[in-house]
């Protein structure tokens, strides 16, 4: 797998292996540089890059933050909180915004501490990397773990839509 950091000015797109599974590559062409998946044996969620592979998991089902864990030395790296306001705490007390940048159309971003933007993610599962983004030492984690929240986001989004649909 190569590094996300060497594939800057590339064109990088999510693309879901299976139809019925929550199973994601991110390419540059026709090379994979990042996965999200689940895999057997481990609650939570995968994500894998060149740089790591990291465990997504809740807190517990009332509380939504996801702990993420490093899992070659399993070590808890940061917490992502998925409420109104999506975010990452760092251990180090770093804390970046992945803010949504259209109602309409499926665009976010993530966001440092003084709203420079890092990594954009555009509609048809495209994303694009700042320059800016190129100095954090968890740029992979930061393009799984936005990846992550904007699906679970969407799936939330599907769920109300078809209650409410159900409704009339």
């Amino acid at each position: 797998m190569n590094s996300i950091r060497e594939s800057f000015g590339q064109d990088l797109q999510w693309k879901r292996v299976k139809w019925w599974k929550r199973e994601f590559v991110l390419l540059s062409g026709d090379e994979v540089l990042a996965m999200l998946y689940r895999q057997k044996g481990i609650s939570g969620v995968i994500g894998e890059a060149a740089e790591g592979r990291w465990s997504f998991k809740r807190r517990s089902f009332w509380n939504g933050d996801i702990v993420i864990t490093e899992l070659a030395t399993q070590a808890e790296v940061a917490v992502a909180k998925c409420g109104r306001k999506k975010s990452i705490a760092f251990a180090d007390g770093r804390l970046l915004t992945l803010k949504k940048t259209s109602i309409w159309r499926h665009q976010w971003v993530w966001l440092n501490d003084d709203e420079t933007p890092l990594i954009h993610f555009q509609p048809n599962k495209h994303l694009t990397l700042e320059s800016a983004a190129l100095s954090f030492p968890e740029l992979s984690l930061l393009v799984v773990l936005g990846w992550h929240l904007i699906v679970l986001q969407q799936e939330a989004e599907a769920s109300t839509a078809a209650t409410s649909a159900g409704s009339f």
